[in-house]
């Protein structure tokens, strides 16, 4: 007989959620339809590449993760608002802020597409930071595999959401509705906000970061298992890497309409992550990390 999950538990899962696909919008609307758009725009492959580019505050966000791990953001009193959420509601605003603004702006221009886009990544990672945080803090050590599969799961909603309904707005709709379409959704995700469980933090930080050491970059590069994390997620995710902002050029290149390619990739992209986020919780749960 299955037990209801208590109330604070759920709501810190939909939190999650909701924290999880705010990352995903951006980060997939650039990382997947935008070089689709772009080459449908007659851009070429080469420029399309530095779309790459992009990903640069994803993969050196670590330099800067322990200020957002050690203390709130104190502008304009947003402190009140709880260590984390001090950070993550004003980067998802900013994040909805460029998105309104590109809406307006060619995006066949590569210096404003990578320049807002990069501009965007920055705010978007750190926000993943405070999220992270987050989720590390309130999630048991039984609710990891959870957690784990909720960002799993989230991020590919943001999948379907950034990359293949994006496309299929753009071939409908043009560049701007779809856009600021985008940015609304992007606006939604704020509601999550309203479900995290933080208390104002004080002025010598938060509860959590006082009852623990804080964060220190040195530390961490002192631990062995850091070097083990980063060789195992280095592996994982290179291929990707190395193929993401060229696939949809390809299949642009060989006839493919937006719309279609929207299609394919939203389905596999739903089938394959909301699936694989489901299997690995129940792995984890089952038999461990190991």
């Amino acid at each position: 007989m299955m037990v209801a999950e208590p109330r604070h538990r759920r709501r810190l899962y939909f939190a999650l959620l909701g924290l999880y696909v705010a990352q995903g919008i951006p980060m997939y609307l650039y990382a997947a339809a935008l070089p689709a758009i772009l080459r449908d725009g007659g851009v070429s492959r080469s420029a399309i590449g530095l779309v790459g580019i992009l990903m640069a505050p994803l993969m050196l966000k670590f330099l800067w993760a322990p200020l957002v791990d050690r203390a709130p953001l104190r502008l304009f009193g947003l402190a009140r608002l709880g260590h984390r959420r001090s950070w993550i509601l004003p980067m998802q605003i900013g994040v909805v802020a460029l998105l309104v603004l590109f809406a307006f702006l060619p995006p066949t221009n590569m210096w404003i597409a990578l320049g807002l886009g990069f501009c965007v990544m920055l705010l978007s990672s750190t926000q993943d930071i405070a999220t992270d945080g987050y989720a590390t803090e309130r999630l048991k050590a039984g609710e990891r595999g959870r957690g784990n599969a909720i960002q799993g799961g989230s991020v590919a909603i943001g999948v379907v959401i950034g990359s293949s309904l994006t496309l299929y707005l753009y071939s409908q709709f043009g560049w701007t509705p779809t856009i600021l379409i985008l940015a609304g959704l992007s606006a939604l995700t704020l509601l999550s906000t309203l479900l995290m469980e933080e208390k104002p933090a004080n002025a010598a930080g938060s509860e959590q970061a006082a009852a623990v050491a804080p964060a220190s970059l040195r530390a961490a590069l002192k631990d062995p298992v850091t070097y083990s994390v980063l060789g195992f997620a280095l592996v994982y995710r290179a291929s990707e890497g190395i193929t993401k902002a060229m696939e949809k050029p390809f299949l642009v290149d060989n006839g493919l309409s937006l719309d279609v390619i929207g299609y394919l990739s939203g389905a596999s992209a739903a089938t394959a992550g909301l699936f694989g986020a489901a299997l690995a919780a129940w792995t984890i749960r089952r038999y461990g990390l190991w």
